[in-house]
């Protein structure tokens, strides 16, 4: 675990603060530590003017989002901002390899390698 959280960066945001924006380049997944973070889409304006927004999730301690993000490096699909003061841990991709390349964790690496391929 200690080999693991020195790949983790701890984030700290505040209530209403925006983590990422959808659209925004994506290269990692987050881990809520703790408080809740909410995640949703906005949709382009209708023909009637209108702006859509949906409500994807809350996500609260130990839920992870983005994952696929992480693994394919696409942009986000959705906005996510705090609800309240939050803590989340962010591994980026480059990290999750490192972390990958220890023999510890190597079992895990075919399975993402699987992921990027498909």
């Amino acid at each position: 675990l200690k080999f693991v959280s020195k790949h983790i960066k701890i984030r700290r945001i505040k209530k209403d603060q925006e983590l990422f924006a959808q659209g925004a380049e994506g290269d990692s997944m987050f881990i809520v530590i703790d408080g809740f973070v909410r995640l949703y889409s906005t949709i382009a304006p209708t023909k009637h003017g209108k702006e859509l927004t949906l409500e994807t999730m809350v996500l609260k301690d130990g839920d992870c989002f983005e994952e696929t993000s992480l693994v394919h490096k696409r942009s986000r699909l959705t906005t996510a901002i705090a609800l309240a003061s939050s803590t989340v841990g962010e591994i980026s991709y480059s990290d999750l390899h490192t972390i990958l390349s220890n023999p510890k964790y190597a079992a895990i690496g075919p399975a993402v390698d699987a992921e990027e391929e498909g």
